[in-house]
Formats: C-alpha cells, sequence, structure tokens
C-alpha cells in the first residue's frame, strides 16, 4: 500500500504555513505588518512518489526512518561475494542465490546493466526478516536506453601479470509504454602464483619469536622415521643400527637416487640443507584464475495507467578453481603400510599403519602433481509478472513467479 502524495503534500504544506505564523510572531511590529499585507505563500512542490530499499511500504525519501546509500553505476567494477545476513535484491525482489561457501555471489549480475545499487546498512531485519540483519543490498537495473552502450576494460599489475579483460554491451529501447534492455558481459582474469611476489614466494614461520624461512617436512624425498618405541624385538634390532649407521633418527632421501638403496639416504638436516623443508609457497596462488559471461534482459511493458508487464531474465555461467601443492602423504595417518619387502624400502622394517607399532614414513607426492579444482557454475533466473494500481484507493499490486 503506498502514501497519498496529495496527504504528503498537506503535511508539507501544514509545516510550511507553520513555520511561517511562527515568524511572524516572533518578528517586529513592522515587518509582521508589512508580512499582514503580503501574497499569500506559494504551493509546495510536487513530491514525487520514490521507491525507497528498506520497506514494502513506498515513502517519500525524506521521511524514510533509515539512512539510505545510493551508489551510481558500476560499470567495469568488480564487486565480492556478500555474507548471508544481507538480503540480496533484484529490482526489489529477492535474488535468493546461496554459493557452496554459504555467500551470495553477486557478481553473476552484469555490471553495465546496473542503473545504481541502494545499500540500507542497518534496521532491516523487522521487515525482510533474520536473514536481513546486517543489511539490504538492492541493485536497481537500467529501463531507459535507447541505442547501444559498449564498455572495455583491461588492468594488469603492476608487475605485468595478472591481466584482466572485461567487455560489456548494452542494448536497449523505449517509448511511452515499452521499456527493453538487453546486455552482456564477458570477464576474463589471470592468475598469480606465490612464487611471483617477494612477500609470498617462501614459507615463513614464528619460532622463538622470529620469522623464518621454513616449509613442511613433507618433501619429495620422503621421511622415515627410526625411533619407535614399540616394535618386535627384531625390529627393534635392526632399528637400532640403522641409527647408529646413519647417526640420526629420521633420514631422506638423496636427490638423484631412487631410493632402493641404504646409500640412497642421509640424515635430515634443516640447517645443512634448506631442501629438507618443502617449499609449498610456489604451488599456490595468489589471485586465482576466473572467467564469467553473463546474459540479462529486462522488460517493461505498460498496457494503460493501471495494469503493466515485466520480466527479466538471467544467465551466468561462472569457471574458477583453486590450486595448492601436491598433496603430503602420512603412513601413520592415512593408514597405510610400506612394506619391508618392497624393492623401494632398504631398511628391512615396516613404516606406517594407523594401530601398528611400525616406524612412520611421510612424503610429498609430486608426480601426481598439484592439487586442484575447476569448477564450473550456472546461474538461471527469471521474474516475469504483471503489476499495477487499483483505480481511486492508490493500492499497488503484484502477481509474478520467478
Amino acid at each position: 500500500m503506498t502514501r497519498n502524495s496529495q496527504i504528503a503534500r498537506a503535511v508539507r504544506f501544514a509545516l510550511l504555513t507553520s513555520t511561517a505564523a511562527v515568524a511572524t510572531a516572533i518578528s517586529p511590529p513592522a515587518l509582521a505588518q508589512a508580512q499582514g499585507t503580503s501574497a499569500a505563500p506559494a504551493p509546495p512542490p510536487i513530491v514525487e512518489e520514490i521507491t525507497v530499499t528498506g520497506s514494502r511500504i513506498r515513502r517519500v525519501d525524506n521521511e524514510t526512518a533509515d539512512p539510505v546509500l545510493v551508489i551510481d553505476k558500476l560499470i567495469g567494477a568488480e564487486v565480492v561475494s556478500v555474507e548471508p545476513r544481507v538480503v540480496i535484491l533484484i529490482d526489489g525482489r529477492r535474488y535468493g542465490i546461496i554459493g557452496a561457501s554459504g555467500a551470495q555471489d553477486v557478481n553473476i549480475i552484469p555490471a553495465n546493466v546496473i542503473e545504481r545499487v541502494e545499500v540500507l546498512k542497518e534496521g532491516a531485519g523487522a521487515v525482510y526478516g533474520s536473514d536481513a540483519v546486517a543489511g539490504v543490498v538492492n541493485f536497481i537495473t537500467r529501463k531507459n536506453l535507447d541505442g547501444a552502450e559498449t564498455s572495455i576494460q583491461y588492468n594488469e599489475t603492476s608487475r605485468r601479470d595478472g591481466d584482466g579483460k572485461t567487455f560489456g554491451l548494452t542494448l536497449g529501447t523505449h517509448t511511452d509504454k515499452l521499456s527493453l534492455i538487453v546486455g552482456g558481459s564477458y570477464m576474463q582474469q589471470d592468475g598469480v602464483s606465490a612464487a611471483a611476489r617477494d612477500f609470498s614466494k617462501n614459507s615463513l614461520g614464528l619460532y622463538t619469536g622470529s620469522v623464518i624461512i621454513g616449509g613442511s617436512s613433507r618433501t619429495a624425498g620422503g621421511r622415515y622415521f627410526l625411533n619407535s618405541a614399540t616394535l618386535p624385538p627384531a625390529d627393534a634390532a635392526q632399528q637400532a643400527a640403522l641409527r647408529a649407521m646413519y647417526g640420526c633418527s629420521s633420514v631422506t632421501k638423496i636427490a638423484g637416487t631412487n631410493g632402493s638403496a641404504l646409500a640412497d639416504y642421509r640424515c635430515r638436516n634443516t640447517a645443512l640443507h634448506p631442501e629438507d623443508n618443502f617449499n609449498f609457497q610456489p604451488f599456490n596462488l595468489i589471485l586465482t584464475p576466473q572467467e564469467r559471461g553473463a546474459l540479462f534482459s529486462n522488460l517493461n511493458y505498460e498496457f494503460n495507467d493501471f495494469v503493466g508487464a515485466y520480466a527479466e531474465v538471467l544467465y551466468n555461467r561462472t569457471r574458477s578453481g583453486f590450486q595448492i601443492a601436491p598433496l603430503p602423504f602420512d603412513t601413520k595417518n592415512d593408514n597405510v603400510v610400506i612394506s619391508k619387502d618392497s624393492m623401494f624400502n632398504p631398511f628391512g622394517l615396516n613404516f606406517g599403519g594407523l594401530t601398528t607399532p611400525f616406524d612412520q614414513a611421510t612424503v610429498r607426492t609430486e608426480q601426481l602433481g598439484d592439487r586442484f579444482s575447476k569448477t564450473t557454475s550456472d546461474t538461471k533466473l527469471v521474474y516475469a509478472g504483471l503489476r499495477g494500481k487499483l483505480p481511486n484507493i492508490n493500492w499497488d499490486w503484484t502477481l509474478g513467479v520467478s
């Protein structure tokens, strides 16, 4: 239900005349006499009806209980995902698509079809429910465009990497009764490896109050522990002999050997051999590659002063994913036993198993390649229906499907 604009004008007129009366009462006599002979005050200007985000009831903007932040067009802009406690609206209707992370990816809305964004930062829970305790964001799409608009954006980092390209095309036409907008956008973003920046190329750790270059003990050369105190007597004797031969309680494979002989291994010593810690940072990304394409159409048609039709169609396809270092493998935690009879186990001892008394062995499975994901997501939104006003009583109504 809407407020009658005539009531709003009457209220403003009453406020203006009350203000004038107060001014007359406190003015000097001469000024009061001059005001008594002046012409009647001009009627206030007509107040247009304005839809304000934050209420289902349309109100005059100056009478809004909570402030609304309005942001102009976002051509070429990139918007991040929004936490779940924010309600997302498109032209006042709920967006309602929740991603795997629990956040709403508003990037599916092509930036070139957005007219403005209204943000109600607080106070929306009473109207929209508990999912709006953090606010409401309403994306208002463009309605009046004649002709075509294009947008092209290219970006790269100061290191001349991380290239990004964005293209947008918007077509539109409108008459007194018809408004039609068709738009599309395409975005492609290259990734950037952590190895490309000094601040991220090394795995760092905090040790006794100092930052040191470290890494993971799960390396491609593996690490074989010779410190189990629960081995059977025969295995315990073999373990003691190995510890005496190497002079330590854990060994790693020497680079360039195949690991089938005892001479292929040496003591793990990160002070003498920094490579005995695995630097996983070069395998990680600080900028994730992404590709996105979207199409949008908005149709509005007014049959008469009381009935109109609307339709919005949105399609988006996003390809993305992540990349991290090869899998660290633990024979204990992963409950795998490396048999002492294996041709690549020259130690004469069993390693691994979750509940066995055997020693532990770990390795970085570089031969299997990096861990990664490739995700393709499609989003399809359709809103369509009729809307209008009831004559004489100034009520709005909407009938639609989504």
